[in-house]
């Protein structure tokens, strides 16, 4: 997709909608591996000059996480949706075999399993053909 600019300001009738993907999880795990990994290094440099150092990187650590904390705030939450009885979809399985909540939910942890096992397997048949690629140099 190619934008092309035609003036500072464009006005019409259309409308874009744009989707972005958050994937908030590995930031929230290198804030808690950091802040894991500070408190021992809190303890050993307590009683040296660069104790302050290890205090501006903590400082660093807390913003970085109120940050965080603060963008999840603004992003929308997935609600699950509650009837009082959930017959009518179980029924329209059972009888047409349309897709339940629950099985689409499944549907996607597989589909996410399945995306992250084939890029170990991607990585594995990369690394073999080097292998061989460096023993046939031999």
């Amino acid at each position: 997709m190619i934008f092309i600019k035609e003036a500072d300001v464009t006005f019409t009738s259309d409308y874009w909608k744009v989707a972005i993907s958050f994937r908030l999880a590995p930031y929230e795990k290198a804030i808690e591996i950091l802040q894991a990994d500070l408190t021992p290094v809190i303890e050993l440099a307590h009683h040296t000059p660069l104790i302050d150092e290890v205090h501006q990187i903590q400082s660093a650590v807390k913003s970085l996480e109120g940050k965080l904390s603060s963008l999840k705030q603004f992003l929308p939450r997935a609600e699950r949706k509650r009837g009082l009885m959930n017959i009518g979809g179980s029924f329209l399985k059972v009888l047409f075999g349309t897709a339940t909540s629950t099985d689409l939910a499944d549907l996607h942890a597989t589909v996410d399993t399945l995306s992250h096992k084939q890029g170990e397997v991607i990585h594995a048949v990369n690394q073999q053909l080097t292998y061989l690629n460096n023993w046939k140099a031999l």
